[in-house]
């Protein structure tokens, strides 16, 4: 059975994995891409930090789940092919804000 992804509803393609960061607490994250005539239902303000709602696969633990869970979605820099890519982040609520990465500045 194949799991699609959803963004608040809305059907995509991509995946989020849970990984674990270097204090042991496990965050998930992933890429999910949408054509632009679906994503045309999604709030425009996604770069505000709008709350939405990922469900669909999920890689933990070496198994492919299903879930559902809060993420705060970046658009990525647009696609030629007509696509919205958006990078999510599980949102964490007992911070009250979306986890950062710990990799350091950019270049």
């Amino acid at each position: 059975m194949t799991i699609l992804p959803r963004i608040n509803g809305t059907p995509g393609f991509g995946f989020a994995e849970a990984i674990t960061r270097n204090d042991g607490s496990v965050q998930r994250v992933g890429v999910l891409e949408l054509r632009r005539s679906d994503s045309a239902q999604l709030p425009p303000t996604i770069a505000d930090g709008d709350l939405l709602t990922y469900s669909g696969p999920v890689w933990a633990d070496g198994v492919w789940i299903e879930e559902t869970f809060a993420v705060i979605a970046t658009p990525v820099p647009p696609r030629r092919d007509g696509c919205l890519k958006l990078s999510i982040a599980e949102y964490d609520a007992e911070s009250m804000a979306a986890p950062t990465s710990e990799s350091g500045a950019a270049a």
